[in-house]
């Protein structure tokens, strides 16, 4: 739940500020929009082999990029910051498995785009003449308009966090992560059934598992009702 908590926001608000900006009308459009699909289609296994090493605490390239910033940021305030043991440290643990899951917005964004399309350029036009700012457009007109789509990809995102098992389980070597700060209720349902050969518990747990994506996707859909923007509602 604290990784849903977290990855769910994160991965919300940059969707959806990629795909407005990937809606404006600029020369390479395309190409664009395919630069930032292309990486979802990765496949979980391939994906978590390469954040194993993108996320490596001393050779890897995350880190690698930071440790400058670092160095500048200790040289003037004379404190001596280290760059994350982001696999290794369990403080760290759940944020590199969070800036793992932010790789895969492409695919959100290109449901964002279809969306922004749908919009009545009407809209816009009228906004624009009673004299509002672009920020006031968007929180009045793309965000109200865009709820049904925010509402589907949110819903499904929550859906997907409870079931994270395969890009946790191989970044931290089939373990549950430093601490246990990686263990996930799919994680631990596979650890009984076939690592401890407990197939009954873990049958129990995932029934518990499949009636709580259950609960709350029906508590997501009622106060959906209430805060989703349907057109010709």
């Amino acid at each position: 739940m604290l990784f849903a908590l977290f990855a769910i926001p994160l991965g919300t608000a940059l969707s959806i500020g990629l795909a407005v900006l990937l809606n404006q009308p600029v020369p390479g459009q395309g190409l664009f929009r395919t630069i930032f699909f292309l990486p979802s289609l990765v496949p979980a296994i391939s994906l978590a082999i390469l954040w194993q090493w993108m996320l490596n605490g001393p050779v890897g390239l995350v880190n690698m990029a930071v440790r400058p910033f670092l160095q500048a940021i200790n040289a003037v305030t004379g404190t001596s910051l280290q760059a994350p043991d982001w696999l290794n440290d369990p403080n760290w643990a759940l944020w590199g498995l969070v800036l793992t899951g932010l790789w895969g917005t492409g695919h959100a964004v290109v449901i964002y785009l279809a969306g922004l399309q749908e919009i009545p350029a009407e809209l816009y036009e009228a906004a624009e003449l009673d004299g509002t700012t672009p920020w006031q457009r968007f929180v009045h007109v793309t965000l109200p308009m865009l709820s049904p789509v925010i509402f589907f990809n949110v819903l499904m995102g929550i859906i997907g966090a409870l079931q994270t098992f395969a890009v946790p389980y191989i970044l931290t070597g089939g373990a549950d992560g430093p601490g246990r700060s990686l263990l996930f209720l799919a994680t631990y349902i596979y650890q009984h059934a076939f690592d401890y050969w407990n197939m009954g518990y873990a049958s129990a747990l995932a029934l518990i598992l499949f009636l709580v994506i259950v609960v709350l996707s029906f508590l997501a859909v009622k106060m959906g009702e209430k805060k989703v923007h349907y057109g010709g509602r």
